[in-house]
């Protein structure tokens, strides 16, 4: 199955944008700052248990592909 949603992507970006995020907000939130990273870790967590959940009972094929194109030098990258 094509992942039309973005699924796969938004795995990888949640992380990655709230990193900075959690490190520029921790000296302001001091020890609740674990929370907001949970908060952004779970998003990721609830996608790969859709996407588990769904192959194990057949609502996607056998797997979930992605691909994204980068250019003519890198032509395309997929995530499986």
């Amino acid at each position: 199955m094509i992942d039309s949603f973005g699924l796969i992507l938004q795995t990888l970006i949640v992380p990655a944008v709230a990193s900075p995020i959690a490190l520029l907000m921790g000296r302001r939130l001091k020890a609740k700052t674990g929370w907001l990273v949970f908060a952004a870790m779970l998003y990721p967590t609830i996608i790969y248990g859709f996407i588990s959940t769904s192959i194990f009972l057949g609502t996607i094929d056998s797997s979930l592909k992605a691909s994204y194109f980068w250019g003519s030098i890198l032509d395309r990258f997929s995530l499986l």
